[in-house]
């Protein structure tokens, strides 16, 4: 593994251990609690970032097909927390399996973005940006929905 890659892997599994780990602290009903119209659940938060994950680090940088919902249909969605944060550690694997194969040239190669070309490492760089965004939200939105009485 080159080091830039293990060093997004480091960050990213953190990232997404943490937001895992604010899952776990819900039931499904206070996983589904939003503090307010047009907040985002943890449920929610987390769904919708492990298939950013998925789409940046192995669709985008890794050119893998990665099927699975829509992002509105995402944010639209309910499930478990159980099969939810099983989805989580499956995704975490993948990504770990991925970002291992990556080499320094692959890295530095061309993928497209969203707002033009970008080199691989910048879409990976960026997946573990909003994975950690996220993690710090879900946290919040956990404790919020312990405080409730």
């Amino acid at each position: 593994m080159t080091p830039a890659a293990e060093a997004v892997q480091l960050e990213l599994l953190r990232q997404l251990d943490t937001l895992l780990a604010a899952l776990a602290d819900c039931d499904d009903e206070s996983a589904s609690w939003t503090p307010g119209p047009g907040a985002n659940s943890v449920y929610t938060l987390v769904a919708h970032t492990l298939l950013t994950a998925e789409r940046l680090v192995l669709e985008r940088a890794g050119g893998e097909v990665v099927t699975g919902p829509s992002r509105d249909e995402v944010f639209a969605e309910l499930g478990t927390v159980a099969a939810l944060h099983a989805r989580g550690l499956r995704v975490k694997d993948a990504l770990a399996a991925r970002l291992a194969r990556f080499t320094e040239v692959e890295l530095q190669g061309i993928c497209e973005g969203p707002r033009g070309p970008q080199t691989r490492i910048s879409a990976l760089l960026r997946a573990t940006v909003h994975a950690g965004e996220h993690a710090g939200q879900a946290e919040l939105t956990r404790d919020l929905a312990k405080a409730r009485p």
